[in-house]
């Protein structure tokens, strides 16, 4: 039988996650995906899809 982390662990984790979502300069990576149609496009009138990935890698500027 395998071992899990406490509770409280894992509470302390989600609380962690939460903050840090809500923090718009934590150090956390994400990779939004933006998809937009555009019906009738074009001289056939298909539509086209645009696929946008836009990754955000935080940095830092010194070495602090």
């Amino acid at each position: 039988m395998a071992s899990t982390a406490p509770a409280t662990a894992v509470a302390d984790t989600a609380t962690d996650l939460a903050k840090k979502t809500q923090n718009p300069v934590s150090d956390l990576i994400s990779v939004p995906f933006e998809n937009n149609a555009n019906f009738n496009a074009g001289p056939d009138n298909k539509v086209l899809n645009v696929l946008n990935i836009k990754p955000v890698v935080p940095m830092k500027l010194n070495g602090t």
